[in-house]
């Protein structure tokens, strides 16, 4: 996982109950206050009982059906149960409410996004400000990576920039989007071409993809975990990329944030698929091996798409959205829903019999890990007695494991009994709640189809 640049996201879930003013007509309604049982429903989602919480907060809002801050509740719950369009529903049935409207607004836009709906996620937050809703930052932040004119991002990265002169991050973006500005009249990352198909190969146990950069073939390893395209420092020398803008990224681990840089791709092309002005981050950790494998790519420029990505037959292939599972891969099949965190498949797995909860699809991690705190929730303890503290390396720096043992994970229809698991603390970034990360450990045993549109995963064993 290799988490990148830019301010805090529209992520973290909230509980919220806000003054709503009863009508004379809900009598029954007006005479119940619902903090107490917001409260409860709080308290269930800690201990990660989240389908309970979506009941009872479904309940409440039957209760109590003039109290629209209770929708924003009940959105809330449904997003953590994968149920993103009901959600949204919940979300947009707040809007007329000033109190609450321009949080719902917010999460609206973040359920669409969740979905695969980035263009109607755009288009509710463009109209609720035409009508005078107020943007949070958080929807500001998601509004400009959504926006496709890189000077319709400065406009907006300026004025997050005026209520935040400290953020290292947002410099950074704006920086990146006014270099832009002055390099393409078009969309960021505008694709053209065929779809098609390219190799895949195993580099340093990475699978990767065989592309061209610049009218240059390189591999660069696939990583769902990335939110952006990483080339190697080497890479983007030999290939004599301009720098764009400084900026850090924040990364998993213990030196925090990082200086590094935005070069220029002029033209990127894989699987009968051009992107032209592609802005790609160096990475500064991986260049040792670089001259086989020129950095990562990640899903971002192929969310509009279906995502064939077969390790074993070593095919990277693009279909259009909706193509029939089924006539990709031979045998049985299993499709389960996705929310996108913006470019990153948050998936649901079961741990312990509970859930399921969200985890990060990371084909550039090579274990599965849990996080510390979602875990003890679980009542999964590390055995530190028994394994001490592990350190291992991510690119911000080395981050420390415990090991908890005996946990089961679920995968759709397989179970997975770990003898042992890796627990640390996954960075929480994301419009829900991340339980763990997949890695390749798990991964390797499927064949993969990431429909963008349709917000699906599709499985098939190996």
């Amino acid at each position: 996982m290799r988490l990148q640049s830019g301010a805090a996201s529209l992520l973290v879930l909230s509980l919220v109950l806000g003054p709503g003013r009863p009508s004379p007509r809900a009598q029954g309604a007006a005479q119940e206050d619902p903090s107490r049982e917001v409260a409860r429903i709080k308290v269930l989602v800690d201990e990660a009982r989240w389908g309970d919480a979506m009941r009872a907060a479904l309940d409440l809002s039957a209760r109590c059906p003039d109290r629209p801050e209770l929708h924003v509740l009940v959105g809330d719950t449904l997003l953590l149960n994968f149920r993103a369009d009901e959600a949204a529903a919940q979300y947009r049935a707040a809007l007329d409410a000033p109190v609450v409207a321009p949080l719902a607004l917010g999460k609206l836009a973040g359920a669409l996004v969740a979905q695969g709906k980035d263009g109607e996620a755009l288009r509710v937050l463009r109209d609720g400000a035409a009508k005078g809703i107020a943007l949070s930052d958080g929807a500001l932040v998601l509004q400009a990576k959504l926006e496709p004119l890189p000077k319709d991002r400065v406009a907006i990265q300026s004025r997050l920039l005026k209520e935040h002169p400290d953020d290292e991050g947002l410099k950074g973006q704006l920086a990146l989007a006014l270099a832009l500005a002055g390099r393409l009249q078009g969309p960021i990352e505008a694709a053209s071409g065929a779809l098609g198909t390219a190799r895949v190969k195993e580099i340093y146990r990475e699978p990767s993809v065989l592309l061209s950069l610049n009218g240059r073939e390189d591999w660069l390893a696939l990583d769902t975990g990335s939110e952006s395209i990483l080339l190697n420092v080497d890479t983007a020398k030999r290939l004599r990329l301009p720098v764009l803008a400084e900026t850090e990224y924040l990364g998993w681990g213990d030196r925090g944030a990082r200086k590094t840089a935005y070069v220029f791709v002029d033209r990127l092309e894989v699987a009968g698929r051009t992107l032209r002005g592609v802005a790609a981050l160096l990475n500064r950790r991986d260049s040792e091996f670089s001259t086989n494998k020129a950095g990562y790519l990640s899903l971002g420029p192929f969310r509009d798409v279906t995502v064939r990505y077969d390790r074993r037959q070593g095919v990277f292939s693009l279909h259009p959205s909706g193509t029939d599972p089924s006539s990709l891969f031979r045998g049985q099949t299993q499709t389960l829903p996705i929310l996108w965190a913006r470019d990153l498949p948050l998936v649901p797995v079961m741990v312990a019999g509970r859930g399921p909860f969200p985890f990060l699809l990371d084909t550039g991690a090579i274990y599965t890990l849990l996080d510390t705190q979602h875990a003890a929730a679980l009542g999964i303890r590390a055995n530190t007695g028994k394994y001490g503290k592990l350190r291992a390396e991510g690119m911000s720096g080395a981050f420390t494991s415990n090991v908890a043992e005996q946990v089961t994970l679920g995968l759709g229809r397989t179970r997975y009994d770990r003898p042992a698991i890796l627990v640390t603390d996954v960075p929480q970034r994301f419009l829900v709640p991340v339980f763990g990360i997949l890695g390749r450990d798990i991964l390797n045993d499927y064949a993969m189809a990431f429909d963008g549109p349709l917000a699906t995963l599709t499985l098939a064993r190996y």
